[in-house]
């Protein structure tokens, strides 16, 4: 393993407990003043805009108050699904109600005939962000092969403002986001 990916399985963790120690109530207190940023922030999107999020799992913060208030104002969305272990994330159109599948690593997505689409915007989710638009996935790599593909796509980590930190270890492969959006604010990168 290197320093890098040692680093940051170290970090993995402890991450993920402080995600779990967080209370229901506040989950949700949290995501809706992430989402009331979010869309400040996003707003106003041409309904041409695609919008990918992602099905939350593992205590992610819950981005499906977001993806109710875009729908609700005409923005399509998409899920992501996990074709292959090597392969970039493909995008399926979702509204709500639509039935979802399961998928690897605890993902639900949108079943198979669901079209695909290119995102304009793609909202990614993590175990940490720092200031300068790196993120802590779970170590797959998806999302940055996903990026290194959408370089025209404006990438935005969502989070609880806790999961921002210092400095998140990178390599060479590793993209940067545009803007990361917690309960307390958006943190616009710079540079």
């Amino acid at each position: 393993m290197t320093t890098i990916s040692s680093q940051k399985h170290a970090l993995r963790g402890k991450l993920m407990d402080m995600r779990d120690g967080i209370t229901q109530d506040m989950r949700f207190s949290f995501a809706e003043a992430a989402t009331k940023h979010a869309l400040n922030y996003l707003l106003p999107l041409s309904q041409d805009t695609v919008v990918a999020l992602y099905w939350p799992v593992q205590n992610e913060i819950d981005v499906r108050l977001l993806l109710n208030d875009l729908e609700r104002r005409g923005i399509r969305v998409a899920l992501p699904v996990v074709i292959t272990p090597d392969s970039p994330l493909e995008f399926r159109v979702y509204s709500s109600g639509d039935e979802l599948e399961s998928g690897v690593f605890n993902t639900s997505h949108p079943l198979s005939e669901a079209p695909r689409i290119s995102p304009d915007i793609m909202v990614v989710p993590g175990l940490a962000y720092d200031r300068d638009g790196y993120r802590i996935g779970y170590g797959g790599g998806f999302y940055d092969r996903t990026l290194s593909l959408y370089d025209r796509t404006k990438a935005i980590g969502f989070a609880y403002a806790g999961q921002i930190i210092d400095y998140v270890p990178r390599a060479d492969h590793d993209r940067r986001l545009d803007t990361v959006i917690t309960n307390d604010g958006v943190i616009e990168i710079n540079g």
